[in-house]
């Protein structure tokens, strides 16, 4: 009984694992596109608070990405 036990939990620490890395490896693809858009964006000269609205991007951020193009 024990070991169905540990067996269960262990299966829960997983699956809660899995959530997570799912969760943060989603959040990665949303900034990189974000980053992506902003990028463009400033090749196409957009006002800096235009972007900012539409990518939920830091100026500090937009300023490292033009650094990049």
């Amino acid at each position: 009984m024990e070991l169905t036990i540990t067996k269960r939990v262990n299966q829960i620490f997983k699956e809660e694992g899995y959530k997570e890395g799912y969760e943060k490896g989603e959040e990665k693809g949303e900034v990189k596109k974000s980053e992506e858009i902003a990028k463009n964006m400033l090749i196409k000269d957009f006002d800096l608070d235009d972007i900012i609205e539409c990518t939920g991007l830091s100026e500090s951020r937009l300023s490292e990405l033009k650094k990049t193009i």
